[in-house]
């Protein structure tokens, strides 16, 4: 009986020490409106692509296409980046 109420304790406290260093959220520090600015270019990017308006942004509206490509993803890698320094290991590979 022991033996069991140790193993338990130890798994116990594995568990613990793991969900310390389990990550929900990060803080980036950026603006509200920049990341949801950054989100409305993924739903515009995503329209574009999946429509026959991106044959016509290519062709009379280039730079704009690129710009809203470019800006979400760019926003949500920085806020990412921003967000993982105050990690345990940051940019660890989530496989384990």
């Amino acid at each position: 009986m022991e033996n069991k109420e140790q193993n338990k304790c130890t798994t116990e406290m594995a568990e613990s020490i793991e969900s310390k260093y389990d990550v929900d959220h990060v803080e980036s520090g950026l603006p509200r409106w920049l990341i949801e600015l950054a989100f409305v270019c993924y739903l515009i990017q995503a329209a574009c692509n999946w429509t026959p308006l991106m044959h016509w942004m290519e062709n009379h509206a280039s730079t704009a296409l690129a710009f809203i490509q470019t800006l979400g993803a760019m926003v949500m890698y920085i806020g990412l980046l921003r967000g993982m320094k105050s990690l345990y290991r940051p940019l660890k590979n989530g496989g384990g």
